[in-house]
């Protein structure tokens, strides 16, 4: 969608806290999408407090859970971060924190993406926790280039993605654990 309004898309070869303030200031970037020990290690370093981020609205972030402090740290620079859910096989985000909630204590990742669906399936009899598995129109039906045509879904199109999570009565995905790496 970014290219389709017109925006633009800012890579590095590496990264560093001190490259990212640069690139922010100078591409005037609005939105950033990031694994959350990276938030941590910005958050961290001692330019936060003073690097130019005006333009950075919102930032969409997983892979890990998101303290509480370095959420308001961000905050307090006028910087929304929105958890969120994804795997490769479902092309990016599979689930996202709804902006009304964001800034919530709140450990889930957000609900479904639209046309996504997600599922539990119990790793034991009766348990609210499972494997979580997804499907829809994003997900690949297929790894490139392996023997035999091996799909990455099964035959009712859904994938495994091998975390463990939950799913409470407002449709919040919780992630817990990885089931395989």
């Amino acid at each position: 969608c970014t290219w389709l309004k017109g925006g633009q898309v800012v890579l590095a070869a590496q990264f560093t806290p001190q490259l990212f303030f640069e690139l922010v200031e100078r591409h005037k970037i609005t939105t950033w999408g990031a694994v959350t020990p990276l938030l941590a290690m910005i958050n961290s370093a001692d330019e936060f407090a003073t690097a130019d981020l005006g333009s950075l609205r919102w930032i969409v972030c997983g892979g890990a859970p998101l303290e509480e402090a370095v959420r308001k740290r961000y905050a307090d620079r006028g910087i929304a971060i929105h958890r969120a859910y994804g795997l490769t096989e479902a092309g990016g985000m599979a689930a996202l924190m709804p902006p009304e909630l964001t800034g919530t204590t709140s450990s889930a990742s957000g609900r479904p993406m639209l046309f996504t669906e997600l599922r539990i399936e119990p790793l034991q009899e009766a348990a609210v926790s499972g494997e979580i598995l997804i499907r829809g129109p994003n997900v690949i039906p297929r790894y490139w280039g392996r023997a035999g045509g091996e799909g990455a879904v099964d035959a009712m199109g859904w994938v495994r993605t091998g975390d463990v999570g939950r799913v409470d009565e407002d449709g919040m995905v919780t992630i817990e654990d990885r089931r395989k790496d």
